[in-house]
């Protein structure tokens, strides 16, 4: 498989050679590749269904048609449609198909509950600077945030014994590393950081 296919951070969990199908009558043959973040199938070169984890709803065992008539076990997903108004499902022919119907289990738990972990930021261009408002109940204090603004990056690394979250976040516009300010109060982190005016650097 190309690394090409992999997104950025992205960790490949269980891969195999399968068939996958939407009707159970027509097979396409490829790979089916779990990961961190996603199930898709693919190609060489080329993914042909892709499915955020967020978005599965359902992972079953069903047994139907495979190629020349022979019947197999084939992994059922369902899933929501990218704006999730939809439901699809999609069938993949696999060997041990109970044991990849457990790990995309265990991956979809572990994704729901790291996205559920992830603050609610919101940036606020204020004329001469910016401001970036965080929700993190899980921080006891200002000490266990490590920030880094760099351009027109933010990073913010937590660092607690119950919680270990890095942030980065795409700002706006240049600011002056190293020049701002942070308040936490209430499960709220806000930062103020100085701008660069008219693009010029310091």
């Amino acid at each position: 498989m190309s690394k090409s296919l992999l997104m950025e951070g992205e960790k490949t969990l269980l891969r195999t050679q399968s068939c996958y199908s939407l009707t159970c009558i027509t097979w396409k043959p490829g790979f089916l590749c779990l990961t961190d973040k996603r199930l898709f199938f693919s190609q060489p070169n080329k993914t042909i269904l892709g499915v955020n984890l967020g978005r599965i709803i359902d992972v079953t065992l069903m047994k139907g048609r495979f190629v020349l008539g022979l019947r197999k076990i084939h992994l059922c997903i369902l899933y929501k449609g990218p704006t999730g108004e939809k439901i699809f499902q999609a069938f993949f022919a696999v060997n041990d198909p109970n044991k990849w119907k457990e790990a995309i289990a265990k991956a979809r738990a572990t994704y729901l509950n790291e996205e559920a972990s992830k603050p609610m930021i919101d940036v606020f261009d204020e004329k001469n600077h910016l401001r970036v408002v965080a929700e993190m109940p899980n921080l006891k204090n200002l000490a266990d945030v490590e920030l880094e603004a760099i351009n027109d990056t933010l990073a913010i690394q937590v660092d607690t014994d119950n919680w270990k979250h890095c942030e980065v976040v795409k700002l706006p516009a240049l600011v002056k590393a190293g020049k701002f300010t942070s308040t936490y109060k209430n499960g709220v982190l806000e930062i103020r950081l100085d701008k660069i005016m008219s693009g010029l650097s310091t």
